[in-house]
């Protein structure tokens, strides 16, 4: 073999070799652990469909939240289709879609979400409790405000769950 050849097979071999690694390691973080993580996971399984409804005050808006919650385990993730509401001009509603990651730790609840979309900046985080055998969850949010570019938190946040 030549020197060309000997470093054309190095090339293709490393290549090959480190999308065999890739692959290999995508698989055990997004599947299996997932998994295995849900067989031994022993805590509530919230997964399903939830609705809250959030006032959102310096900016005189409700907003009416649809959550579908997907579970593996103690991670959870899933779409909220939020539906924002003018208190001041009924007819003055828009719609956004918004997904989220966030997972269980003795029966805490953490949840982010952003914008499902690159068009709309749409942050914030929910800290949940379970409450009532799960049948609600209640707690805290805190989202960034796009009228005012401020910070926001809202306290007694209650989710209800759909499908009981």
């Amino acid at each position: 073999m030549n020197f060309q050849n000997t470093l054309v097979l190095g090339i293709v071999s490393g290549i090959i070799t480190s999308f065999l690694i890739w692959f290999l390691v995508n698989f055990f973080k997004n599947i299996v652990v997932p998994w295995f993580e849900s067989i031994v996971y022993k805590g509530i399984d919230i997964s399903g469909d939830w609705q809250s409804s959030v006032t959102l005050t310096p900016s005189h808006f409700r907003v009416n939240l649809d959550i579908n919650i997907k579970q593996k385990g103690h991670r959870l993730n899933g779409d909220i289709h939020a539906l924002y509401i003018n208190t001041l001009n009924e007819k003055e509603r828009r719609t956004r879609r918004l997904k989220f990651t966030g997972k269980i730790t003795d029966n805490n609840i953490v949840i982010t979400y952003n914008s499902a979309t690159k068009t709309v900046v749409s942050l914030g985080v929910f800290l949940l409790k379970q409450h009532l055998g799960g049948e609600q969850l209640k707690g805290t949010m805190v989202s960034s405000d796009r009228v005012t570019n401020g910070i926001l938190s809202y306290e007694d946040i209650t989710w209800k769950r759909n499908d009981l």
